[in-house]
């Protein structure tokens, strides 16, 4: 991999979700220090003032924001991402790294089964609703944090929240297979804007992952930790898309190194019938209405 320090040509505004702790905050410490200015999404608010204490503490850092907001929620999530747009200058990048794995099912106040909201659909509004902002400043950047775990996702379409038979890991990498279609699907349907849209396997990391899971997948996840590797070192894929040069889009990388994803990810018409299902689902709680992918509230695609 080639060197993976951040060196912005010019100063950058770069949008990260989950920025108060593990990679979400490597990567912002890794860019801050290097000049850029980062907006950090986070939900708890002594967190976040924690994490931009550290972060204005880095000889050369640039602009710090904080917003805080529970990405599980919809209605929050489209709220903070206006907030965003409305208050930066300029958005050059978007990390989509907020997510999690849960158990037992949970449902958010809004309805939604808690994985598929915070894991796909929070990332879809993010995604969607800073698009133009990320278009406008000529080379924008989605990295969306991928995981392994996509190997094994299915797409469960007659019940995607998996309210039938629900089991954590099985919702968790179904989320995971669904963020790297729509990952493609991005690439493909704005290939004409200049943005791209990659997503990076920052390997398995040494976090506060599976902290809400009980029973033996929470002692598997626990055990599992003692061969992870830094956060810090997990970061570095992530900033690697956000700098480097060439990349092109479309594209999933690990190790900072561009590698093929599993044979279903690949799928692009399961990639175009899960993007209308995401509008549809957003739509039916934003607006109370199912979305026409023509009528201009998530844009336009071939």
């Amino acid at each position: 991999m080639a060197d993976t320090s951040p060196v912005p040509p010019r100063r950058q505004w770069v949008v990260i979700s989950g920025g108060t702790g593990g990679i979400g905050f490597e990567i912002a410490r890794g860019l801050a220090g290097a000049g850029c200015s980062v907006a950090l999404i986070g939900r708890s608010e002594t967190r976040l003032a924690r994490a931009r204490s550290v972060l204005e503490a880095l000889p050369g850092h640039g602009e710090i924001r904080i917003f805080r907001a529970d990405l599980s929620e919809l209605r929050a999530t489209d709220q903070v991402a206006s907030s965003i747009a409305e208050s930066l200058d300029r958005i050059d990048g978007l990390v989509n790294n907020a997510g999690g794995i849960f158990a037992p099912f949970e449902r958010t106040a809004e309805g939604i089964e808690r994985t598929w909201a915070l894991n796909v659909l929070s990332p879809f509004v993010l995604t969607e609703r800073l698009r133009p902002r990320l278009a406008e400043s000529g080379a924008g950047r989605v990295v969306n944090i991928s995981s392994a775990a996509h190997g094994t996702g299915r797409l469960r379409w007659d019940d995607l929240q998996r309210q039938g038979a629900y089991g954590a890991w099985g919702a968790y990498a179904q989320s995971k297979l669904a963020l790297l279609l729509l990952t493609y699907e991005w690439a493909r349907r704005y290939r004409e804007i200049p943005v791209t849209f990659n997503a990076a396997h920052p390997g398995f990391v040494r976090t506060d992952f599976g902290r809400s899971l009980t029973g033996p997948l929470r002692g598997l996840v626990r055990l599992a930790m003692v061969g992870a590797v830094s956060a810090r070192t997990g970061a570095r894929t992530p900033l690697y898309l956000l700098t480097a040069n060439g990349l092109g889009s479309g594209r999933y990388f690990a190790h900072g190194q561009p590698r093929r994803s599993s044979a279903r990810s690949y799928r692009a018409d399961d990639a175009r019938r899960l993007y209308a299902e995401c509008a549809r689902e957003v739509a039916q709680v934003l607006w109370g209405r199912s979305s026409s992918l023509t009528d201009g509230a998530f844009g336009t695609g071939s």
